[in-house]
């Protein structure tokens, strides 16, 4: 704020590991919605310490180290202007990974996936993009990661599944058309579903999307004090006004 000339803002940090950028966004919209401040810019980035932090996977096949870049993000929340994609922020939107999940996977996405459309009227099948941890699979492989996106991909097709909102047979062609390949660097926190939000917006304002659901999850047990992970939701919806006037 200091260096952009923003004198009359003040700051603070959103501390959630690799959930900080959901977290962030989701308390900028509430503290629009209240009316406590007219606009919040949510930012961050990157890590020198985290640079090159899967270096081991490359140097063992003898090639050149690829996570060698500063991510970083920033956006803008105001108030509804009747043409920018909304968060929905009504009670039960917002959907959250509590103590009681435990570490069960199963769990998790039944909190802050399920029960945050459950409490919309809506399905998974009613989400046109989910957005998770987006990391490259270029470089989560050679680390021994794996494809990190489609994993969670696999996850959420299956709680469909389960949640009878998807035929078995259809969890393939589904994934195809609401996942992404991922392509943000592997910074922590910087690929945890916010990378694709810019994206999501314009195709929202070109009519190709209507909604798309974030999910970032927190790797708690980073800091040795629990073995337990949090997590947090939200969905983005096109604006319905923007819409209407279009057509």
């Amino acid at each position: 704020g200091e260096m952009c000339g923003c004198l009359n803002a003040s700051g603070m940090d959103i501390k959630n590991f690799c959930a900080a950028p959901s977290s962030a966004l989701i308390t900028a919209c509430a503290l629009v919605q209240a009316g406590v401040f007219a606009n919040v810019a949510v930012v961050g980035g990157g890590s020198l310490a985290k640079l090159g932090m899967k270096f081991q996977g490359f140097l063992e096949h003898k090639m050149e180290i690829l996570d060698d870049c500063l991510g970083c993000m920033a956006i803008l929340v105001t108030k509804d202007d009747g043409v920018s994609p909304i968060v929905r922020l009504e009670k039960g939107a917002v959907g959250k990974v509590p103590i009681s999940a435990s570490t069960s996977d199963e769990a998790v996405f039944r909190h802050y996936l399920l029960k945050p459309l459950e409490n919309l009227g809506l399905q998974c099948t009613d989400i046109d993009r989910f957005a998770l941890e987006l990391q490259n699979p270029e470089i989560m492989e050679f680390s021994g990661s794996g494809d990190v996106a489609r994993k969670n991909y696999r996850k959420i097709a299956a709680m469909a599944v389960m949640a009878e909102q998807l035929d078995k047979d259809d969890m393939q062609a589904w994934i195809d058309k609401v996942g992404m390949v991922g392509f943000a660097p592997t910074q922590g926190h910087i690929p945890s579903a916010l990378p694709y939000l810019g994206h999501a917006m314009l195709a929202m304002q070109k009519g190709e999307i209507r909604r798309a659901m974030f999910l970032s999850r927190a790797s708690l047990f980073l800091n040795r004090c629990t073995g337990l992970l949090d997590g947090v939701s939200f969905i983005l919806e096109r604006n319905p006004a923007a819409f209407s006037s279009r057509s």
